[in-house]
């Protein structure tokens, strides 16, 4: 109630009911859990609100966001599930852990890649005049135009074209 006014809101009653699902299947700790949703609103000092396509509700703290909040309204983003709150029926989750899980992620297989100094295959994606960029399995890598040739320094497009298999070496 407010004062003297009795609060009603059929929205929240539908919220709990997502709300009760989203425990049921996932507990109120869950590990390795996605969403996906739009940005709704932005709680100025405090976070964001972020609807999935179902009409589930999550709340995305500032510090979590990884974005600024001018201009996130309508912004589709991923994030990750930190814990849903019983209490106030709320879902929290993190840009920056599904970011920062993403970087290590990059960095163990750089390592991996790294590891020998036996020559591995990869693609052509894009040719520049400074050299070709090759994908090494998610990872991109830059071939510079002196590595290309024994002539030295050449054009890359004349020897290869993008979508080439190219065996590189670290």
């Amino acid at each position: 109630t407010r004062g003297e006014n009795l609060s009603l809101s059929y929205k929240k009653v539908l919220q709990k009911e997502k709300f009760d699902q989203f425990v049921e299947k996932y507990g109120e700790e869950p590990e390795d859990v996605t969403i996906e949703g739009t940005i709704i609103s932005v709680k100025p000092r405090a976070g964001f609100v972020i609807q999935d396509d179902d009409g589930m509700e999550y709340f995305m703290p500032m510090a979590q966001g990884f974005l600024k909040a001018h201009g996130a309204v309508g912004k589709k983003v991923k994030a990750a599930v930190l814990k849903a709150k019983k209490e106030t029926t709320s879902i929290v989750v993190s840009r920056k852990k599904l970011i920062e899980q993403s970087q290590k992620n990059k960095e163990e297989k750089i390592t991996e890649l790294m590891k020998d100094n036996e020559p591995k295959t990869g693609t052509v994606k894009k040719i520049t005049s400074y050299g070709m960029f090759v994908d090494m399995g998610g990872i991109d890598g830059l071939v510079n135009y002196n590595e290309i040739s024994y002539k030295g320094p050449v054009n890359p497009a004349n020897y290869y074209a993008e979508g080439d298999e190219v065996i590189v070496v670290m």
